[in-house]
């Protein structure tokens, strides 16, 4: 069976990745990165019951002073890169796949089908070929990875996505108006 270690996050992208490797057969482990982000508490506690539900591993790593910088529309430049390097360098197994939620929709440079092509080889290079990265929902939209999820019953409703908030979702931030925006379109709502 394939190794593959999912970045995951808490939220609903990285919970559908996990069910769809899970689906497939193959070992998951996830790595969620604290790089001090706001809403690193509740976005782990959200982890640790998506890892509970699929009865998965999960391995937290810490780092500090970062000093982010961010782009015009606030994209924080660099970051899915730092967390793929992360993920690369904590990769235990002899060969397999890291997995990113990532999807396209979002304008951000680190989130661009080019930029998970060029990430893809510069893993396979330093791996000596060993490790690949994979982006199941590479060319997705959101809506489609909501979609996915209320078809494959994901457990949404164990999830978290928020940018502002260390305890409860803001409401006001990108991640939760996408979030409610979709989830109100297809019926199920934030927390249910």
């Amino acid at each position: 069976m394939t190794s593959v270690l999912v970045l995951a996050s808490g939220g609903i992208d990285s919970t559908a990745c996990i069910y769809y490797y899970i689906s497939r057969g193959f070992v998951v482990r996830t790595l969620h990165v604290d790089y001090g982000q706001n809403a690193y508490k509740p976005e782990k506690s959200a982890l640790v019951n998506v890892c509970d539900y699929f009865d998965i591993s999960y391995v937290v790593f810490r780092c500090q002073d970062i000093r982010w910088s961010i782009a015009d529309s606030n994209e924080i430049v660099g970051r899915n890169l730092m967390l793929a390097s992360i993920a690369l360098a904590n990769f235990d197994s002899t060969h397999g796949l890291i997995a990113m939620g990532i999807h396209s929709g979002s304008g951000y440079a680190d989130c661009s089908l080019e930029f998970q092509k060029h990430l893809s080889a510069v893993a396979r290079l330093s791996s000596r070929y060993r490790i690949d990265f994979d982006f199941p929902f590479g060319s997705w939209f959101k809506s489609d990875i909501v979609s996915y999820c209320k078809e494959h019953r994901v457990p949404v409703k164990l999830t978290f996505s928020c940018e502002d908030s260390d305890s409860a979702a803001c409401g006001r931030c990108p991640s939760c108006l996408e979030r409610n925006e979709f989830m109100d379109e297809r019926g199920f709502l934030y927390g249910s």
